[in-house]
């Protein structure tokens, strides 16, 4: 299940990155055109971005050669993930796992391993599937209900993301709660993205509650200084700011 959810600063630059691309490839583009970035890319322009054409001969290359095989998985944390899972659906009347969703788990963790042309599965790639099959199962909820989930299947989300992804994905939804929190107070009258900002106290309780699992403050003061936070986060006294 993938939901379509708004988010202001992505609807933004999904919208800015649309634009520039037809600017780009219009047949009476010139050498202006032709070289017009999204404003996200100013910001990251460190970052060398794949060439198209290299990405397509890269899929091709993929889908023709390479078929991995699985050997050692994890049979057991797989057992484990369908039958907790499926508990959970029958408790909360959710729908179902079934039989074909452990295919699908299994299929899933063999396109991991091709997208990095290997031949063979690892076990990130079992917990990348997992993953990938936990969240479709707990976007289908109502949010009070999706979020006691992710508590209570945590164990199978932290192993997959990085704990800096795990921090721009809580102020991700930090974001969104104080825009919509702004926009109520409002009148519904919606804030300029540059204004919201969120507290960095607030952000500081939420880890020490131990509501995202494997995160403590240290884990955080290195996020703040890395290169990730400063592409799309600025400080401002005791605020934090996205990048607009």
């Amino acid at each position: 299940v993938l939901r379509d959810e708004s988010d202001p600063v992505q609807d933004e630059r999904l919208a800015d990155h649309v634009v520039c691309s037809h600017i780009r490839s219009h047949p009476d583009a010139n050498g202006d055109d032709k070289s017009v970035q999204p404003k996200l890319a100013f910001k990251a322009d460190h970052i060398e971005p794949i060439d198209q054409d290299l990405l397509k001969y890269y899929i091709v290359y993929a889908r023709q050669n390479v078929f991995p095989k699985i050997a050692d998985i994890d049979k057991e944390k797989l057992a484990n993930f369908y039958r907790d899972l499926r508990a959970e659906a029958f408790r909360s009347g959710g729908q179902a796992m079934t039989a074909r969703h452990v295919d699908s788990i299994v299929r899933l963790a063999e396109a991991s391993a091709r997208m990095e042309l290997r031949q063979h599965v690892l076990p990130k790639d079992l917990d990348n599937a997992i993953m990938c099959m936990l969240e479709s199962f707990i976007q289908s909820q109502k949010h009070q209900v999706a979020e006691e989930l992710r508590k209570r299947f945590s164990r199978y989300i932290v192993k997959t993301i990085s704990p800096a992804e795990q921090f721009v994905i809580l102020l991700d939804k930090m974001f969104k709660s104080k825009f919509e929190e702004m926009k109520l107070s409002r009148q519904g009258v919606a804030p300029e993205l540059a204004e919201v900002g969120i507290e960095m106290a607030d952000m500081a309780r939420i880890v020490e509650q131990d509501d995202l699992q494997d995160l403590n403050m240290n884990e955080a003061q290195a996020f703040l200084k890395s290169q990730r936070f400063q592409i799309s986060f600025r400080v401002e006294g005791e605020r934090i700011f996205r990048m607009i």
